[in-house]
């Protein structure tokens, strides 16, 4: 099993979970992480469009590339078997 993939899932569950915006502190304790993993995590998913960062407080929300992949799938789906 990649360690690394299931922190990336985990990190985007907890932000897909969230109200608000998220820091990387909070992340870091709620997923029992370190926060230069999270930052590093954060960086990944930035970098390909999955995360964007929120200035001034260098906090992190999802971007709605997860909401167009769940799309295709559901577009692709027979729901109503």
């Amino acid at each position: 099993m990649d360690k690394a993939f299931i922190k990336g899932l985990r990190l985007l569950e907890a932000l897909a979970l969230s109200e608000q915006p998220r820091g990387v502190t909070d992340l870091a304790a709620e997923l029992k992480l370190t926060k230069s993993n999270v930052h590093r995590l954060l960086t990944t998913l930035q970098t390909h469009g999955y995360v964007r960062q929120i200035p001034p407080h260098s906090t992190y929300e999802l971007t709605t590339k997860i909401w167009e992949l769940g799309n295709h799938v559901i577009r692709r789906m027979d729901l109503v078997k």
